[in-house]
């Protein structure tokens, strides 16, 4: 499948098309809460480009990117979060130091 711009359509439109949107915490938050004030994560840990530990995780609050968060063992800066494609349950990366 390919774009074709109409007539009038500028570069700067065919980019801002193809850009993803800003994630809503608001309304991811609202999406994903199973129990009230509550968060379902699937989280990957990484180590560089090292995935090394997976699962999942249920926490009382909403995690930010860059905040501190401790997995078992290991603690490290929240990369990513957002919505998985049944909107269930957060996507969480925490990269945690060599």
């Amino acid at each position: 499948m390919s774009f074709t711009p109409s007539a009038g359509t500028s570069t700067a439109n065919r980019v801002q098309l193809a850009r993803r949107p800003p994630v809503d915490q608001a309304s991811v938050a609202a999406k994903v809460r199973t129990v009230p004030d509550q968060f379902v994560y699937r989280y990957e840990i990484r180590r560089g480009d090292e995935v090394i530990a997976t699962g999942h995780l249920t926490l009382d609050q909403l995690l930010s990117v860059g905040e501190t968060v401790k997995i078992g063992r290991l603690e490290g800066l929240v990369e990513s979060v957002e919505p998985t494609l049944a909107d269930r349950e957060l996507q969480l990366v925490v990269c945690v130091s060599p």
